[in-house]
């Protein structure tokens, strides 16, 4: 069994890497494992020291002759051995990485097509499987065994959102109006799509007429990893500790409370009788041990689509009777021309719980675990999400969650079982979900004993093995007549 595979980013590889390069940098080394062959092109900028297959008078090809980065379960062309740790690493190889920043972003859409039709047509491929994002396979021949994984395209991105293509700049429409035509037709020419989530097939099925047939495989999050960067890595160096003095920068998860102060001789003073320090503690250990006030961490850019609105007014509600709470916000800000400011999301709040407010920004995904394991409740209050990873994340770090209703949470989460849940956009409703976990501690541990014994269905491996069976059966399908699009599809209303 061999297939292509063409991505914008990776895991480990990629300057960028968001969603997509996240699951797939987990995903593929798994398919590898079950035996699959995997060939990988990546269109991506700052791809440093990654071979890619010389072409003389291919723009923007990486050339090789500098040793690549060795990344588990992926082999690099020109590198013998590179990454080739186990029997996994020699199936996921990484034939080409394409720079093409240097073109405006129409032209690197239409690129990006042109080269992956031709990387295509030099092999026989069992399946051609890649997200709909920025429509790589557009232009694919209907000869071709395309999947599409679909996850949150730029019309999806955009209804969430609110936004329409003349909320742009001049400069900007042409290539979104473009990259949307181009993902339409990639997925109305693909035999078959494998949304991530019950929600965003429903979506799909409403926006786009004639969709291919769809079997829906879950996102999948490396468990084990997430535990041990839980427990292992260090905390956010602005992480509040006792009040609003931030831990000292690299102080791991596992060490519990405030650090020390440094003697003048380099020493640490004595530890208090019954400290932490020094012992492995679980979660609930960390939150009970984390000082004065407990932490709300949210997670997700500072935008309206992720709820950060309902969150500032939740935490005002919550700062009113629990006057020691405290809101961490983990993600960075959004595009200040369509997204609130830090300053507009503070007026939300009085001067006092002003005072109570932590950003951290974009917080690496390590440091993200360490400190979602340290929070006493995670909120995710997203107006809507595709399948929302990282509450799947926040279940493996033992963190009690608060999620929304209505689309891809739907899937792994359960309301008073293993999460609460609450409507999208109800700022009361949150804050009474977090006052309940705050009041409640016992709650909120029975809820991560839930979600823990959940979480076996979410590994690599199970999900690895579903997709693998859902791409075999859609891509020896035959090709549907009349799959090309005639016209781009209508989206549903923002509610």
């Amino acid at each position: 069994m061999r297939w292509i595979v063409g991505l914008t980013e990776y895991a480990g590889l990629t300057d960028y890497t968001g969603g997509i390069g996240t699951h797939y940098a987990a995903l593929l080394p798994a398919l590898a494992a079950r035996g699959v062959e995997i060939d990988l092109v990546l269109f991506a900028a700052g791809v440093a020291g990654a071979p890619g297959v010389a072409q003389p008078g291919t723009p923007g090809l990486a050339l090789p002759g500098t040793p690549g980065r060795a990344l588990p379960g992926m082999a690099l062309p020109g590198v013998p051995g590179a990454g080739a740790t186990d029997a996994r690493a020699a199936a996921v190889r990484l034939v080409a990485v394409h720079d093409l920043s240097r073109l405006p972003v129409a032209g690197q859409l239409v690129a990006r097509a042109m080269l992956f039709r031709r990387y295509v047509a030099r092999a026989r491929y069992d399946a051609v499987f890649l997200p709909e994002w920025g429509g790589i396979g557009a232009l694919l021949p209907r000869s071709a065994a395309l999947v599409t994984n679909l996850a949150t395209g730029i019309r999806l991105g955009d209804w969430i959102a609110v936004r329409r293509t003349r909320d742009f700049p001049l400069r900007l429409r042409f290539g979104r109006w473009l990259q949307h035509r181009l993902e339409t037709r990639q997925i109305r020419s693909s035999r078959g799509v494998v949304p991530i989530s019950r929600a965003v097939l429903a979506w799909n099925e409403r926006a786009i007429q004639g969709l291919p047939p769809a079997r829906v495989v879950r996102n999948c999050v490396d468990i084990e990893a997430v535990r041990r960067q839980a427990t292992h890595a260090p905390l956010p160096a602005e992480w509040p500790v006792d009040g609003h003095r931030p831990l000292r920068a690299g102080w791991p998860i596992r060490v519990v409370g405030p650090p020390p102060e440094a003697s003048p001789v380099g020493g640490e003073e004595p530890l208090p009788e019954g400290s932490l320090r020094g012992r492995e503690a679980g979660p609930a250990e960390v939150r009970a041990a984390g000082g004065e006030g407990a932490i709300i961490l949210f997670v997700g850019r500072l935008e309206r689509r992720k709820g950060v609105i309902a969150a500032m007014q939740a935490f005002a509600i919550v700062a009113a009777s629990q006057p020691t709470a405290r809101l961490v916000l983990a993600g960075a800000s959004g595009d200040e021309r369509f997204e609130p400011t830090r300053s507009q999301l503070l007026a939300h709040l009085t001067p006092g719980q002003r005072e109570r407010v932590v950003f951290l920004g974009h917080v690496p995904g390590d440091r993200l675990a360490a400190a979602m394991a340290r929070a006493a409740l995670v909120i995710c209050p997203s107006l809507w999400e595709g399948f929302g990873n990282v509450a799947l994340e926040a279940k493996a770090a033992g963190a009690p969650l608060v999620v929304t209703t209505g689309s891809g949470f739907d899937d792994f989460c359960r309301d008073g079982e293993d999460a609460l849940m609450v409507p999208p956009g109800d700022s009361a409703a949150l804050a009474g979900a977090a006052l309940r976990l705050l009041e409640h501690p016992e709650l909120g541990e029975r809820l991560v004993a839930a979600a823990t014994a959940s979480l076996e269905r979410f590994t690599v491996g199970s999900v690895a093995a579903d997709l693998e069976h859902a791409v075999l059966a859609l891509a020896r399908s035959l090709p549907r007549p009349g799959a090309r699009p005639a016209s781009a599809p209508i989206a549903p209303r923002a509610s």
